[in-house]
């Protein structure tokens, strides 16, 4: 028992390492010439309002993830629990669905917002990144609902309970670990998208996390202290992930049980 444990910790050791280092030297540089003045240097840039920045994403990304989180979840209900005609079919169509890649469909997206006015629009962000995140969401949460004993759900409607007070009142618990799992795997994409970004967005006080660091590389003339300035704004860009992370880490390795409700 004791062998198996320094083996792990051999191996996971050298893999933490490896992929920390990035992100050492990342911080590393963006204490280059003017240390922590780098980071005062982003929240007063001349280009960017970085705090409106912010809001911008988080608002897309919370509302995108709320948005996905529950369609989502009653789509894996749906499919997990429920026989239908074409379940199947309307099954495999969406998993179909994880092979398109955005970029496949930027023209018909361009159209898009501009047939129905939603350039440069909060709605057009937070319709597409959740349209696009869900299939896989939900295929996610199908297959973490498929452990749920069918006798806890019947338990349930023997006691009188609908279909959606059992979804309320044992799936969503039942699930909570499937669903902090989507919460971050959701935020951290629509948090890092970039060509959703690009494609509907050009007004600068609508730009997101991702976009506004085209105001901060000049590839004909980045000096040594506009280099040092761009790391501190990756390190800034990826601490609300990292945050998020660390807080819903504890959740993940819970008990599949621990949420029922009697």
């Amino acid at each position: 028992m004791k062998m198996k444990k320094i083996w792990k910790w051999i191996i996971l050791i050298p893999v933490a390492l490896i992929w920390c280092y990035p992100l050492a030297v990342a911080f590393s540089e963006s204490l280059a010439i003017n240390g922590f003045g780098n980071y005062g240097a982003i929240f007063h840039h001349p280009k960017i309002n970085y705090f409106r920045i912010l809001f911008n994403s988080l608002f897309v990304s919370v509302v995108s993830t709320a948005i996905v989180v529950v369609l989502a979840s009653l789509a894996a209900y749906a499919f997990s629990k429920f026989r239908f005609r074409g379940k199947k079919v309307l099954y495999y169509l969406l998993v179909g669905c994880l092979t398109l890649p955005p970029a496949a469909i930027m023209v018909p997206l361009v159209f898009f917002g501009k047939t129905f006015h939603l350039n440069n629009t909060y709605t057009s962000l937070i319709m597409i990144m959740a349209a696009f995140h869900a299939p896989y969401m939900m295929v996610t949460m199908k297959n973490y609902f498929d452990t749920i004993p069918d006798a806890v759900l019947e338990a349930s409607i023997i006691d009188g309970a609908s279909s959606m007070q059992v979804y309320r009142r044992v799936i969503l618990p039942l699930g909570l670990p499937a669903i902090l799992n989507v919460c971050l795997l959701s935020f951290i994409y629509c948090w890092n998208n970039y060509l959703i970004p690009l494609i509907f967005i050009t007004k600068t006080e609508k730009y997101t996390i991702t976009l506004a660091t085209t105001y901060l590389t000049d590839s004909g003339n980045m000096t040594m202290e506009m280099q040092a300035q761009l790391y501190a704004y990756l390190i800034l860009a990826i601490l609300p992930s990292v945050l998020l992370y660390i807080f819903l880490n504890r959740y993940f390795q819970s008990d599949m049980t621990s949420g029922a409700v009697k």
